[in-house]
């Protein structure tokens, strides 16, 4: 509103059109929140997150495979769905398995939160990706901002071996 009024175009209108944008945006979030968490409640109650803790724990598999597994599964998620929606449903199975694994659940919370945000990132529905289209010159195709983001796809997944070698990064204070 301070930008609209210092360049002489805030008016009702304005004013109408971007609460109007907002309420919507608002809304879609809104209910992408709460349809995840009844998913999530749902899934929970009927027992599908003992049976996916079973599953990786009884596998027989170290501490560290099951992380990983579980790192895997955020990733192709976050090609696919939204990051809340990967919020919702996997962080109160897989927040179980890593206390039960003995993991540190800060440390455990933050590498989700750095393999999450590879959901922007990654093709085909990373949302950063179409506002790099947004703002692309003209000429530049989603092929080429695909080529362009494998890059930093390549450093978040650094930034996870990091905290996973070295866990005192995110416990240090």
């Amino acid at each position: 509103m301070i930008l609209a009024f210092l360049n002489k175009k805030l008016n009702w209108t304005v004013i109408r059109d971007s609460s109007h944008a907002t309420l919507k945006t608002t809304a879609m979030v809104m209910m992408l929140f709460v349809d995840g968490k009844f998913f999530s409640t749902v899934f929970l109650s009927t027992g599908g997150g003992d049976v996916v803790a079973d599953l990786l724990i009884g596998s027989g598999l170290d501490r560290w495979t099951v992380l990983l597994i579980m790192l895997a599964m955020v990733f192709l998620m976050g090609m696919f769905i939204d990051w809340a929606a990967i919020l919702l449903v996997t962080v109160p199975i897989f927040m179980l398995i890593a206390m039960e694994l003995d993991f540190n659940p800060l440390w455990f919370s933050i590498l989700m939160c750095v393999n999450l945000q590879t959901s922007f990132l990654t093709p085909p529905f990373g949302y950063a990706l179409f506002y790099f289209k947004g703002v692309a010159p003209a000429g530049y195709s989603m092929v080429h901002i695909y080529k362009g983001i494998l890059p930093f796809v390549l450093l978040q997944i650094v930034g996870s071996v990091l905290l996973c070698l070295f866990p005192s990064i995110v416990t240090y204070l």
